[in-house]
């Protein structure tokens, strides 16, 4: 039954409702809260399924955000990055959305972020990973793009 469940959400995803999207989402918040970890596990895999990560609340947003942000500059500086890269990179681009949604807590991290695996690490470009690393810059909203001009004086990046 699961796995019929599993074939079908992607489908009916685009015809269901952005309120009962964002349900979803607060479904899955509420099961994480009440550590009811099995039904948590079922409805991130229904989120995942239907790439609805613009929709998860705003606690689990910033949570998974931070995680994704902090494992994409981690992956990006490790020895393997051009097989580990493009995966992280587009768990990143699905958090943020088409509308490039990031909690302001996370603005500055995130566009650090995007910017320095954007410019590579030394070692060469990541391929797979470069047209995701532009979709997110093409993403940026006025601040964010702000930010991502004057990160060129940071010495880090």
């Amino acid at each position: 039954m699961l796995d019929n469940i599993r074939d079908l959400w992607p489908k009916l995803w685009p015809y269901i409702s952005d309120d009962t999207r964002f349900w979803v989402g607060t479904r899955l918040g509420r099961f994480l809260a009440d550590a009811d970890h099995a039904q948590a596990a079922l409805a991130r895999q229904l989120i995942d399924l239907a790439q609805g990560g613009s929709h998860l609340p705003g606690a689990v947003k910033v949570s998974e955000m931070a995680e994704v942000i902090e494992e994409l500059m981690d992956v990006h500086l490790a020895m393997n990055n051009f097989y580990n890269e493009p995966r992280v990179a587009r768990r990143l681009a699905e958090l943020v959305g088409q509308h490039g949604s990031v909690p302001a807590d996370l603005v500055r991290q995130y566009v650090k972020t995007v910017v320095t695996v954007f410019l590579a690490n030394g070692n060469g470009a990541v391929f797979a990973a470069d047209p995701i690393h532009l979709d997110l810059i093409g993403r940026f909203d006025p601040q964010q793009a702000s930010l991502a001009l004057r990160s060129f004086a940071n010495a880090e990046i």
